[in-house]
């Protein structure tokens, strides 16, 4: 039904309403069962654990975590090799990646 096109008297008698009252308790459960409810349908809210997936798995993330796991790397080899570790670097890199999180 193209109700935009119709004049108003013709769909104040379809629908069974009123202009001053509306429809009656009737006419709206009538309505309810023939067109089905006046809801708007909700959609399922996603988990944290999908939502921190998702982030993770964008390119510049990962770009991020292999960047601090180089450095990290780096740093051990650095480390077990007499020479300075440099961890707070590390650090600084994996905390931009939880907050980016």
């Amino acid at each position: 039904m193209n109700a935009f096109m119709k004049e108003k008297e013709t769909l104040l008698d379809h629908f069974h309403s009123d202009q001053a009252k509306g429809l009656s308790t009737a006419g709206v459960t009538e309505n309810a069962a023939l067109y089905g409810r006046n809801v708007l349908s909700r959609e399922k809210p996603k988990s944290l654990g999908r939502r921190i997936f998702e982030a993770v798995t964008e390119p510049m993330l990962i770009m991020l975590i292999m960047a601090g796991l180089i450095a990290l790397s780096v740093n051990i080899i650095r480390g077990l090799n007499g020479g300075e570790a440099d961890l707070f670097e590390v650090v600084g890199i994996f905390a931009a990646i939880t907050i980016s999180v």
